[in-house]
């Protein structure tokens, strides 16, 4: 942990170059994040798809916002009946 403490004490462009060195480094391929082959299958798939730009997404402040308003319909409906 001594090297991050020399780090954060240098230059914001000293920073950005190291950033960018690591992001460079790291491995086009997508890990294999699980054992089960099947899973890493469709994950990678389904990541192959976000890049392409072949199905829909949406920021996660949208899909909290859809769950969170949702959960409050719920709940109301749930207090309304008791």
């Amino acid at each position: 942990m001594q090297n991050i403490s020399a780090i954060q004490k240098l230059p914001e462009k000293e920073k950005i170059k190291i950033i960018n060195k690591i992001w460079d480094s790291i491995d086009e391929t997508p890990p294999n994040y699980f054992e089960d082959k099947e899973i890493n299958l469709l994950l990678n798939e389904r990541l192959k798809e976000i890049k392409l730009k072949t199905v829909k997404t949406d920021s996660w402040e949208n899909v909290k916002k859809r769950l969170t308003n949702k959960a409050d319909v719920r709940l109301k409906k749930a207090v309304k009946n008791v």
